[in-house]
């Protein structure tokens, strides 16, 4: 796998966010520790979005002598985080992680984040445990927006989210173009049923139109909840049914296939709907689409910057979606 912010991170004996703002060009970070994080950075081949980081040291706050843009995240799971300090240090600003306690008074947690400079905020999936009435009372116009994944009610922020029917529907559709006849796919529940019915709708889809053909596609659902857990079940099924190519929902159902005994791509083909985020253990042969996690958070602040760039403040009369397309990644689990 490529290079992480993580791993430059360990190399140079620092923390993600030291090292993101090091990439960044942050001036309260010693020079030093800027060398430091700049060698690890060069003997792993990590690239950083140059021109990018040089404009935005070149951009301040009035008032505020030589401050680069700084970008806030709000509420997100710890790996997440991980992928927003990349994506910030690829684009070359400040990440700043913010926690928010089931305490916290969201207006002045904001009027905190704006005397620290902050221009812009990215808030995660769950905003929990501020209420909407809380949110509507805050002066978002201080700040460039962008909200991930679901919207808020009354708050119209630019979102940035995906469409479960295209990713099931681009992961199927590669595992069709590899000429199998015979293709099993476990989906997985998830906590958004929304999600669940876009995917399964994207399977019958395609077992509707090549019924016809000599394909067949079964599915069947998913339910071990870690890498280590195993649906007896569902293995049953797939020992009775003998697909050319098994499609799950996500990459870690490798794991206990191949402890059930399951070789790829000897005994069938493996792919899967989504890839890793920032883990480092998954095999580099599946074939999946792209993290949509690290595209997702990319997106996010790469749209922050040039919100921040134009002046664009608050949020819009309407929702502004801007949607995230799979990006498919052959593996050699995928061979016939």
């Amino acid at each position: 796998m490529p290079p992480t912010l993580k791993s430059v991170a360990e190399r140079a004996g620092v923390a993600s966010s030291t090292a993101s703002m090091a990439l960044a060009g942050n001036a309260r970070i010693a020079a030093a520790t800027r060398q430091k994080v700049e060698a690890a950075a060069r003997e792993l081949g990590y690239q950083l979005n140059r021109p990018a980081s040089l404009l935005a040291q070149q951009r301040h706050h009035p008032g505020r002598k030589g401050q680069v843009l700084s970008i806030a995240l709000l509420k997100a799971a710890p790996n997440n985080r991980e992928l927003f300090l990349e994506a910030c240090a690829q684009e070359g600003v400040q990440g700043q992680l913010v926690l928010t306690g089931t305490t916290a008074d969201p207006r002045k947690q904001m009027e905190k984040l704006r005397n620290q400079g902050v221009d812009a905020l990215l808030l995660g999936q769950d905003l929990a445990p501020w209420p909407v009435a809380e949110l509507q009372k805050v002066d978002w116009t201080r700040f460039s927006v962008v909200q991930l994944s679901s919207p808020q009610p009354g708050l119209n922020f630019h979102l940035i989210h995906h469409k479960a029917f295209s990713y099931m529907l681009t992961a199927l559709e590669q595992v069709l173009k590899t000429g199998a006849d015979k293709v099993a796919v476990l989906l997985f529940p998830s906590k958004n049923y929304a999600d669940d019915l876009a995917r399964l709708g994207a399977v019958l889809a395609l077992k509707h139109s090549h019924q016809h053909q000599g394909i067949r596609i079964e599915h069947r659902s998913w339910e071990a909840a870690t890498p280590k857990d195993k649906d007896a079940g569902s293995l049953r099924w797939l020992q009775s049914y003998q697909p050319q190519v098994i499609l799950a929902f996500h990459w870690s159902t490798w794991f206990p296939l191949t402890e059930a005994g399951w070789s790829f791509p000897q005994d069938a083909g493996f792919a899967a709907v989504l890839a890793p985020g920032t883990a480092t253990d998954c095999p580099q042969e599946i074939a999946a689409c792209a993290s949509l996690h690290r595209n997702m958070f990319n997106q996010a602040v790469q749209l922050c910057a040039e919100m921040v760039n134009r002046g664009e403040r608050g949020f819009a009369r309407r929702p502004i979606e801007h949607v995230v397309a799979p990006q498919w990644m052959p593996g050699a689990s995928l061979g016939l």
